[in-house]
C-alpha cells in the first residue's frame, strides 16, 4: 500500500509529535509513503527526517507514486490545498485535525493511531 501525506506549516513541537505517530505506524506497516516537498522540507527543520520516502512535488509524481489514499496533517486550509494539489487524481482524502476545531477533518489527532 501507498499513501500520500500532505501538510504545511506545524505551530509547534506538539504538532510534530503527531506526525511522527504517523511515520512509525507508515514504518511499522510497511507502507510506502510519499511526502508533499514543502511539507517534508518543514519537517526537516523541525529536526523529523523520515527515511525510506518519495518527494512528491508535482501532479505528475503524484500519479507516478499512485497513493491508494492522501492524508493531509493540519487545519481546514491544509485539506482545501491538498484537495487542490490532488483534483483529478481521485484519490480519497483523509484529513487529520492537529488544531482544535476543523470542520473539513475527518480525524482528530488524539484517534491518529486507533483510526490508521
Amino acid at each position: 500500500m501507498t499513501i500520500f501525506l500532505f501538510g504545511r506549516k506545524l505551530k509547534d513541537e506538539n504538532e510534530l509529535h503527531y506526525v511522527r505517530q504517523v511515520f512509525e505506524f507508515m514504518t511499522n506497516q510497511k507502507i510506502e509513503v510519499g511526502v508533499y516537498k514543502s511539507f517534508l522540507k518543514e519537517l526537516q527543520i523541525l529536526g523529523l527526517k523520515p527515511e525510506g520516502i518519495k518527494i512528491i512535488a508535482t501532479k505528475k509524481e503524484l500519479l507516478a507514486l499512485s497513493p491508494k489514499v492522501a492524508i493531509t496533517m493540519g487545519g481546514d486550509g491544509t485539506i482545501l490545498q491538498a484537495a487542490a494539489f490532488i483534483q483529478d487524481c481521485k484519490i480519497p482524502v483523509l484529513g487529520i485535525n492537529l488544531g482544535r476545531l476543523g470542520f473539513l477533518a475527518s480525524l482528530d489527532k488524539n484517534h491518529i493511531l486507533k483510526a490508521l
